[in-house]
């Protein structure tokens, strides 16, 4: 059972560890944005909601 659970969370992560580094990294730069201005982290992260919802939209390869 541990076994077969290690395998898919291995297999999880390796499918996916490109999307979590992404939203991690944006998530970052909508932070540091929120620090340097409130109007500005508001214009990013509509920015972003928006670029990872076309992302998502597009077909998979």
């Amino acid at each position: 059972m541990i076994k077969r659970l290690k395998k898919y969370i291995a297999t999880f992560v390796g499918k996916h560890i490109d999307d979590l580094l992404i939203i991690i990294g944006l998530f970052f730069i909508v932070h540091a944005t929120f620090y340097l201005s409130f109007v500005a982290g508001l214009y990013t992260l509509g920015g972003i909601l928006l670029l990872i919802g076309i992302y998502f939209t597009l077909p998979r390869r």
